[in-house]
């Protein structure tokens, strides 16, 4: 008996170990790629954002995410949401700046989804 409930705890520890790292590969990833996924968006979708404004922004979803992810506790929400989260708070932030911080920019053409010629394409 009891040989059999030390075995059921260590079983129950290690699903519980797998779940926690799974759960923090899964937060990890969101976090990064969050953050990758809105400079990516800015560049295609907003030609008005440069770079120093592309970089606000992305700090300001790294910090959103690690300040929700080690000063809230509980998350009011599921940590696979922080990627989100972040990259929504990242997009705000780097269009705000991009109207504060004004940058010369250089010619887009082609680079853009509104400025790409749609002949190229074919």
């Amino acid at each position: 008996s009891a040989a059999s409930s030390s075995a059921f705890a260590t079983s129950r520890a290690r699903t519980a170990l797998s779940r926690s790292l799974f759960d923090t590969f899964g937060v990890i990833v969101g976090v990064l790629c969050g953050g990758m996924a809105g400079i990516f968006a800015l560049g295609v979708f907003v030609p008005r954002v440069k770079g120093f404004a592309a970089t606000v922004g992305l700090a300001a979803n790294y910090a959103t995410c690690f300040a929700f992810r080690f000063l809230v506790d509980p998350l009011p929400f599921h940590p696979f949401l922080l990627g989100g989260l972040g990259l929504a708070v990242g997009l705000v932030v780097a269009i705000v700046c991009s109207f504060v911080f004004r940058e010369r920019g250089r010619d887009l053409s082609g680079l853009t989804l509104r400025t790409l010629n749609h002949n190229q394409i074919k």
